[in-house]
C-alpha cells in the first residue's frame, strides 16, 4: 500500500499516471494526528440524532460524556453505546444478506441493471482476496486480513465496508449502504469509524497508524472529500515519498488549470517511469515494458515442451538466451516474457522458472 498499490478482488494494481487524463494519486491519512472537521462533526451529530430521536433522551445521554469532545474517540463515544446500532467485523465471505445490500446499492446509486449485478461478481470484487487471514488474538480485530465491517440498525444490515487490515495500515477497499439511509451521510460516518478502528489498532501496534482511502483525483468532484480528512498525504510516484496534501494542493490546482496530465508532487521530481532495474528488483511491477531489451531476458529460466530421445513429449527448462534467440522474430512470443519480467521485477523473474 505504501508503494501506491490498490486491491480489487484478488488483483493488486498500480495506476499509470503517465497514461491517464486524470492522474490518480494514492492517498492516506495519519490517524494519530487526525483532526475532525466541522462538517464531519455534523455528520456524527446527524447520525446520533437519527439514532436518538427524542430530544430529552439525547440531552440525558450527552451529560454522561465530556462536554467538549475533541478526539474522534470522544466524538463517537455516545454513538458507540447506542444499542440500536451494532457494528460487526467478519472475514470477507459471501452471504445473501451482504449481496442483497450490494445489489440494492449498485442499482440505486450507480444505476446498474439488475441482470448485471450477480453473486459471482460480488464474490470476485468484494469477497475474494489474496490476503490470507492471520490470527492475532490480542488485536481488537482478531488478526490481519480482508474483512467486512457491517453496520446493523435494529437488526437490519444498512451498510458494509470492505477493509484490508495489515500490519502497518487499514485500507478502505469499498463501501456500500442501503439507499433508504442515504441522507445520513454514511460514507463519511463509516470513514470516521474506520479511522477510529485504525487508532484502536495503533494503540496495540504503534506502526499501524495509516488509514488508506484509495485513490485521489484532484479534478474529480466525487473524490474531493478524501482530502478533507486531515492530515492527508499523497504519494509522489516518482520519488515514492508521501507529501502533505496542504503542501501540494496549489500545484495540483495549477495542473488542472493548465490541463497537465501528470504533476510531480515534489519539485524537480523525475518522471515516474521507467525506473532503473536496480530499484525495480526490490519493487516488482514498476518496470516499464518499453525499457526491456531482449538481452534482459537472457538470464531467465524458461520451461518448454520438447521431445526426448524416444520422441516422447516432455517439459524441459532452457536458458533464456537460447529460447529468446531461437524465437527472436516472434514478437508476440518475446512480449509474453517481457510482460512477465515487468510484472515480477528482475529479482523474482531471474529466481523462478517461467513456463509458456
Amino acid at each position: 500500500m505504501d508503494l501506491g498499490y490498490r486491491r480489487s478482488g484478488t488483483v493488486l494494481y498500480r495506476s499509470s499516471l503517465l497514461e491517464t487524463c486524470c492522474p490518480p494519486y494514492a492517498i492516506r491519512l495519519d490517524s494519530t494526528n487526525f483532526i475532525c472537521s466541522k462538517s464531519q462533526k455534523k455528520v456524527i451529530k446527524k447520525v446520533f440524532n437519527f439514532l436518538v430521536p427524542n430530544i430529552e433522551e439525547r440531552q440525558k445521554i450527552r451529560k454522561s460524556y465530556p462536554d467538549n469532545p475533541t478526539t474522534i474517540e470522544e466524538l463517537l463515544l455516545p454513538i458507540d453505546n447506542i444499542e440500536d446500532l451494532k457494528i460487526e467485523l467478519s472475514p470477507s465471505e459471501y452471504n445473501e444478506e451482504s449481496f442483497e445490500l450490494y445489489k440494492s446499492y449498485q442499482m440505486s446509486i450507480h444505476k446498474d441493471k439488475e441482470e448485471d449485478v450477480k453473486p459471482d461478481g460480488f464474490k470476485r470484487f468484494l469477497c475474494n482476496s489474496p490476503i490470507e487471514i492471520e490470527s492475532v488474538p490480542s488485536l481488537v480485530t482478531g488478526g490481519y486480513g480482508s474483512f467486512h465491517q457491517k453496520y446493523y440498525y435494529k437488526g437490519e444490515l444498512i451498510a458494509l465496508s470492505v477493509l484490508d487490515i495489515l500490519p502497518e495500515s487499514v485500507s478502505s477497499v469499498y463501501f456500500m449502504y442501503s439507499p433508504e439511509y442515504e441522507k445520513l451521510s454514511l460514507g463519511t460516518f463509516s470513514a470516521l469509524k474506520e479511522i477510529q478502528l485504525t487508532l484502536q489498532l495503533q494503540k496495540q501496534l504503534p506502526k499501524l497508524k495509516y488509514y488508506y482511502m484509495g485513490l485521489y483525483i484532484h479534478n474529480c468532484p466525487k473524490m474531493k472529500y478524501k482530502a478533507e480528512y486531515h492530515p492527508s498525504y499523497l504519494l509522489d510516484p516518482s520519488s515514492l515519498s508521501w507529501v502533505s496534501f496542504s503542501e501540494c494542493e496549489d500545484k495540483l490546482d495549477e495542473a488542472v488549470k493548465s490541463k497537465e496530465l501528470y504533476t510531480p508532487l515534489i519539485s524537480n521530481s523525475p518522471q515516474p517511469l521507467p525506473h532503473p532495474f536496480e530499484w525495480c528488483a526490490k519493487h516488482p511491477g514498476f518496470v516499464n515494458i518499453e525499457s526491456i531489451d531482449k538481452s534482459h531476458l537472457y538470464d531467465l529460466k524458461i520451461q518448454m515442451p520438447t521431445l526426448d530421445e524416444r520422441k516422447n513429449r516432455v517439459l524441459k527448462v532452457f536458458p533464456g538466451e537460447f529460447i529468446i534467440k531461437y524465437f527472436e522474430e516472434d514478437n508476440d512470443f518475446i512480449n509474453h516474457f517481457k510482460e512477465a519480467f515487468a510484472a515480477l521485477g528482475p529479482e523474482l523473474a531471474y529466481d523462478i522458472v517461467l513456463s509458456c
